[in-house]
């Protein structure tokens, strides 16, 4: 998620010894009135991306707004910048950057609203939803390399020496937020991938389902110990192990579940023994007065007990669990991207 926003010092070429104005003068003063512009519109862009990277794409709906009314002022700016000896490349320039920017802003961010509001049911969704917002950035980087040629090429027609400085404080944010995202959706699909099946499990138990139980327990174990696998060859982010460390602590949780679910399945099958032997016993009007039917169905009653006991601990257990997880990743989601990525104002 880069955009390069450039610094440059403009080396005029003046006649040694003498200082009159020449025409370089008035192509520069066009293109840094032009530059001022550009920075304005690229904090704009610095604020929405950095408010996004905190949290979903609709809350940063407003700063997109700003980003795209900013577009509009900037065009309205370029009304005033006279054209240079008559060339207009480089207005058809900035015209042409500020619709690509402005087409690719307003159908791509309805389409992550949209995908965000789905994201969450699938992994594949999930996946899909990080790609698109790659691709995104993919994008906007080609249009700005187009506009860095037009910038190029108006220097060169102009005499106008393009020295590139050191990066600029706009262009380091853009590059550590792009860093940032990037390195925690890594971290972010290990979770997911995982995550989504205890969630899955969850709804599996409390429908009764025990057939999904089972099958999903096994998936959950799965991406479990292949996340561990996948973060014990992964780096920290510049030393900064927190994001990792706490999504290993969530894995590490949902195997210790996968592997606890046997009580429910336990508390289930004896449920399903009691409910065959209590309406055995209710439905024989002849058993309610014959011993060994009564010592077998109060049998069942205390192993269901016994079961349901069992069970109940190891769920509450689970819960606390799955709560302390959970809690854990997103803080600390939160403090990486208030670490790295302070909100831009």
């Amino acid at each position: 998620m880069t955009l390069q926003l450039k610094s440059c010092l403009l080396a005029l070429l003046l006649t040694p010894g003498y200082l009159f104005a020449q025409p370089e003068v008035t192509a520069a003063t066009n293109l840094e009135k032009i530059n001022d512009q550009m920075v304005i519109l690229n904090q704009k862009y610095i604020i929405y991306v950095s408010e996004m990277a905190h949290g979903k794409a609709k809350k940063a709906e407003k700063k997109h707004a700003d980003y795209l009314n900013q577009i509009t002022n900037f065009r309205y700016a370029l009304i005033e910048i006279p054209y240079y000896k008559g060339d207009k490349s480089l207005h058809e320039g900035v015209k042409k950057y500020l619709k690509m920017v402005e087409t690719i802003q307003r159908e791509d961010y309805t389409k992550i609203v949209n995908m965000e509001e789905i994201a969450e049911q699938s992994y594949d969704a999930m996946e899909a939803y990080i790609l698109f917002k790659d691709k995104i950035d993919e994008k906007m980087d080609e249009v700005e390399k187009e506009y860095d040629q037009v910038v190029a090429d108006y220097c060169s027609r102009n005499n106008i020496i393009l020295t590139e400085a050191d990066k600029t404080e706009q262009s380091n944010k853009m590059d550590m937020i792009g860093k940032v995202s990037d390195y925690q959706d890594e971290v972010y699909l290990i979770f997911f991938k995982a995550s989504i099946h205890d969630e899955q499990l969850v709804d599996a138990m409390d429908k009764g389902n025990l057939t999904a139980v089972e099958q999903i327990k096994g998936s959950l174990l799965k991406y479990s110990l292949e996340g561990l696998g996948r973060l014990d060859t992964l780096r920290s982010f510049k030393g900064d192990g927190t994001l990792k460390n706490s999504c290993r602590r969530a894995l590490e949780f949902f195997k210790k579940e996968a592997a606890s679910i046997d009580s429910y399945t336990d508390y289930m099958l004896k449920k399903e023994d009691f409910e065959a032997i209590k309406k055995n016993f209710e439905r024989n009007a002849k058993a309610k007065s014959d011993k060994a039917e009564i010592d077998k169905y109060n049998a069942a009653v205390a192993e269901l007990n016994k079961s349901s006991d069992k069970f109940n601990k190891s769920v509450n257990e689970i819960n606390r669990g799955r709560s302390e997880a959970i809690n854990d990743w997103n803080n600390t989601v939160n403090r990486f991207f208030d670490t790295h990525i302070p909100y831009s104002k």
